[in-house]
């Protein structure tokens, strides 16, 4: 990545296509950080530890960044502009797509987990006492 902002900044390179080289990268920072959680969750049958309002927050910006762009084409009677920024658009929609597999899993598929996890440290008993310390 560094070496990109070196290329434009010495005029190798155009600073609008280092922009969509970063959002590419964007893109796939995306995909490497849900695909692992979606398949987390369902491993562990469970979304315990994974704070829902990050989806519900975050498909609301997938919303809102789709509408803008519909709201622009409208505007400017323009619709080709919808792929115009194909990163963008792929970001919304993969995003809200995410968000909603996650909703789904934490409201719905793992709602009430089949069995508790069990603790890392065991509880000590007080009636009992060890021996080996």
């Amino acid at each position: 990545m560094a070496e990109t902002g070196v290329l434009g900044a010495v005029d190798v390179m155009e600073w609008l296509d280092l922009l969509y080289y970063t959002s590419y990268v964007k893109l796939f920072i995306t995909l490497i950080r849900c695909i692992p959680q979606v398949y987390m969750n369902f491993g562990r049958k469970s979304t315990r530890g994974f704070n829902i309002w990050f989806a519900l927050l975050e498909i609301i910006g997938g919303v809102f960044s789709i509408l803008q762009m519909v709201l622009i084409a409208y505007n400017h009677d323009d619709w080709d502009s919808m792929v115009g920024n194909p990163t963008k658009f792929l970001h919304g929609i993969l995003t809200m797509l995410f968000d909603v597999v996650f909703i789904v899993q934490h409201y719905c598929l793992y709602r009430h987990p089949l069995s508790e996890e069990k603790p890392l440290l065991k509880k000590a008993n007080a009636d009992k006492v060890d021996s080996r310390c």
